[in-house]
């Protein structure tokens, strides 16, 4: 099982949102952090699925150091939470 970072931050109309520093496209939203975290992990396994079935593997896991260098995201860590979602099989 591998585990993705993910960045949890409080949206200005009251829910949450995340950012997958190794996915930049990828910003799941959700009304609790429960129903954010759930959609993370769905959407996580759906992109992972879509590229095994395209015949590609998903890029492993960064650390926090690489995953966190760019200003930008040492922003979002000092205004959020991290994170680990898992993904059952990252092959």
């Amino acid at each position: 099982m591998a585990f993705y970072i993910a960045l949890l931050n409080k949206t200005g109309e009251g829910g949450y949102s995340i950012k997958f520093p190794d996915f930049p496209g990828m910003s799941p939203a959700g009304a609790t952090i429960e129903e954010t975290v759930k959609q993370a992990e769905n959407m996580l396994a759906s992109f992972a699925s879509q590229l095994r079935a395209n015949g590609k593997a998903i890029k492993p896991p960064s650390n926090l150091e690489t995953a966190l260098g760019p200003q930008e995201q040492q922003q979002q860590l000092r205004d959020g939470i991290v994170l680990m979602i898992p993904l059952a099989s990252a092959r």
